[in-house]
């Protein structure tokens, strides 16, 4: 069940909505900024840099400053990032945003080996390049905030749940949901996608959904935000 879950946020994040996204521009005589790759894309340091690849290795290189590599067949270049569903061997695949979470879900199952899948388990979940899929960090402890020293820190579970105002917490949450891509998009425009760990993703880890029963548990504030889901 861990790996199914897993597998099904990794087809979500590695197929790209092209409504999305927004077309980039940058002149031939300069490398463009971070914030020009957009989506899952990141930016190839160095000598190769410039170009806007969904995985970082054999890659980069291969297209202009400016253009983004399709993570289809890690050989065609695009213009910007507007231009992806351009891309070819898009159709049918985990990366056609037209499918569903489920129809991405079983290519990707089909077309991975099993030491593929178990290598997802980790936490610092390594690359499939053949696939164009990225690394990723699942280790993401954003329990009453981003883990992040720059990002909002709320009250833990028993505080938010003693005012009980599902209004509040629809608030902190979208705020949460907010800082969180915010944070992943710049971290994966800088290259930094699973090092080093621990609040790098979109997949945020939440309170448990038990009630506490025994206040001398050391970690019951994580859990009591749950009741409001039910309210």
């Amino acid at each position: 069940m861990k790996l199914y879950r897993k597998l099904v946020c990794l087809a979500a994040v590695a197929a790209l909505p092209a409504p999305s996204l927004a077309s980039s521009s940058s002149s031939s005589s300069s490398s463009p900024s971070y914030a020009e790759c957009l989506g899952e894309f990141s930016l190839c340091p160095g000598a190769a840099g410039g170009s806007c690849t969904m995985t970082n290795g054999t890659g980069c290189g291969v297209c202009a400053a400016g253009e983004y590599l399709c993570p289809s067949d890690q050989r065609t270049c695009v213009a910007s990032a507007a231009a992806y569903p351009a891309c070819p061997g898009l159709a049918g695949t985990h990366l056609d945003a037209s499918l569903s979470a489920a129809q991405r879900l079983d290519y990707l199952v089909a077309h991975t080996t099993l030491g593929e899948q178990i290598s997802q388990l980790r936490d610092d979940a390594p690359q499939i390049e053949r696939l164009g899929i990225a690394g990723y960090e699942w280790l993401n402890d954003d329990v009453h905030g981003v883990r992040l020293a720059n990002a909002t820190a709320f009250p833990n579970g028993c505080g938010l749940g003693a005012g009980w105002s599902t209004h509040t917490m629809a608030a902190v949450g979208a705020a949460m949901a907010l800082e969180a891509r915010g944070a992943h998009n710049g971290f994966v425009h800088m290259g930094w996608r699973n090092d080093p760990p621990n609040g790098y993703g979109i997949t945020l880890y939440g309170p448990n959904v038990n009630l506490v029963h025994d206040p001398r548990w050391g970690r019951n504030q994580v859990c009591l935000r749950a009741v409001l889901a039910t309210c």
